[in-house]
């Protein structure tokens, strides 16, 4: 709180009128704005106010006639004045729009990013991302899935990723998805040792198309005894189970 006695002091001989005592208070309304230089960091605003009765008193005094009466209320009067900056003072409050600076320290919200330690990862066997892991990052942040059913169980190697597009050849989760893939052969045997060997991806024991060829063969797995071989492309008897990378 502090008190300030409007119409002493220095003026600044800026505006209209000069000094207090030459303000024509009939002319129009007349507000205070104050302004604080606070440690010298410069002027804040502190609000503006309408000025209230005792200038007005002051200007009534002088609109008769023998407007040299005016001067005879000077001093006494005057100081009155300050009782209506008081309510400037009220405005004081928004000093604690300073703790708007307080706000700042609301900067905790910066540690948000630490939900990223949050982030899912993945352990072979877990059934996501459309399918079950078979292989996953050092992080366990990314990795290979197979589809946990099969896409087709009699296809020649060139229809077997046409099996693989069609969404009915997948599980509701699994048609989420639309990256799915014929696997590398290292990729389908890692699927037998990781999954089927374990139980686990619902595989027969079959043999499975891989997508990599040599001439007018490719690759592919026998599940029943995880031995690798090729055939003829246009062999249609083999199973195709699709992948998709995370």
């Amino acid at each position: 709180m502090f008190t300030a006695i409007i119409g002493v002091g220095a003026t600044t001989g800026l505006g209209s009128s000069a000094t207090f005592d030459v303000v024509d208070w009939g002319s129009s309304n007349h507000l205070l704005k104050v302004e604080i230089n606070y440690n010298g960091s410069g002027y804040v605003d502190m609000g503006t106010t309408a000025f209230m009765s005792v200038p007005y008193a002051l200007y009534s005094a002088n609109s008769a006639s023998d407007g040299a009466q005016g001067p005879q209320f000077p001093v006494q009067e005057g100081p009155q004045g300050p009782a209506g900056a008081n309510g400037v003072d009220g405005t004081n409050g928004v000093d604690g729009i300073n703790g708007t600076d307080g706000v700042d320290g609301s900067q905790g919200p910066q540690g948000i990013p630490g939900p990223a330690g949050t982030t899912v990862t993945y352990s072979v066997g877990d059934l996501a991302q459309g399918g079950i892991v078979f292989y996953v990052s050092t992080d366990g942040k990314n990795g290979l899935v197979a589809a946990t059913q099969d896409q087709s169980t009699a296809s020649d190697w060139y229809n077997a990723q046409d099996y693989i597009s069609n969404p009915s050849n997948h599980t509701i989760e699994g048609r989420k998805f639309r990256d799915w893939r014929l696997p590398t052969k290292h990729e389908l045997n890692e699927m037998y040792v990781n999954l089927h060997q374990l139980g686990l991806g619902g595989f027969g024991n079959n043999e499975y198309w891989s997508s990599t060829s040599i001439f007018n063969d490719a690759f592919l797995q026998d599940f029943s005894s995880g031995t690798q071989d090729n055939a003829w492309k246009y062999d249609p008897f083999f199973y195709v189970r699709a992948v998709r990378a995370f």
